[in-house]
């Protein structure tokens, strides 16, 4: 499903649904366990639950809504205290570089040739679900990036991202290969991991848009 927020609620689509738009619950709190973590949050109605079991074709799923996203805090080295998100599995934000996924997707590219195989079509940014996407520095400049200011907000980096499985899946078909991990294990690997992207608090409020100017701190 694809998610669109709105003023009013969150409206979903997918192929061969008709979209929902689903208003914010006012439901009583409910008891939930993620990432380890004991949470609560505000179920929605049992017609978007239908809707989005009919949408993935599993019947263990429940839409839940994070009504105080303050109620969890980090206890981990790279965290500060207040320090705090929803139902993200780390930080609330994720960077990602235009000008890194080009020199990955060069990679990617050059190993297929070595390998004696076809290069795929390079990836999209998309891959990565990142929420703020940055062109023009130099690739993977980001990593070092401590502090930055986007528009009006500044931001803390307190660590890259390290990637998962989910990033060989093509969100478009939901075909999977090997990339890009096999490329980002040859190239991005450190601390039994493979790294792209970077993660994001931020520490003023405000407004971002497209086209705001970037600034490292």
């Amino acid at each position: 499903p694809e998610t669109d927020p709105t003023v009013t609620g969150l409206r979903l689509s997918a192929r061969g649904l008709d979209p929902i738009l689903v208003a914010e619950p006012a439901s009583d709190l409910v008891a939930l366990r993620m990432f380890g973590n004991d949470l609560v949050g505000r179920p929605a109605d049992e017609e978007t639950n239908r809707w989005l079991r009919t949408a993935t074709g599993r019947e263990d799923l429940r839409l839940v809504w994070c009504d105080d996203p303050t109620r969890r805090t980090f206890d981990r080295d790279w965290a500060r205290p207040g320090d705090h998100a929803p139902y993200t599995d780390s930080c609330p934000l994720t960077l990602a570089s235009l000008t890194s996924l080009r020199r990955l997707n060069d990679w990617i590219t050059e190993g297929a040739l070595e390998r004696g195989e076809t290069p795929p079509a390079p990836l999209g940014i998309e891959r990565f679900r990142p929420n703020v996407v940055v062109d023009g520095a130099d690739p993977f400049a980001e990593d070092g990036w401590s502090a930055l200011r986007i528009g009006e907000v500044e931001f803390r980096q307190p660590k890259r991202v390290d990637r998962c499985v989910m990033t060989t899946i093509d969100p478009g078909d939901l075909t999977s290969t090997k990339e890009p991990i096999r490329t980002l294990a040859r190239h991005r690997l450190a601390e039994q991991a493979t790294w792209f992207a970077v993660h994001l608090i931020p520490t003023t409020t405000g407004t971002i848009r497209v086209g705001d100017p970037v600034a490292v701190l």
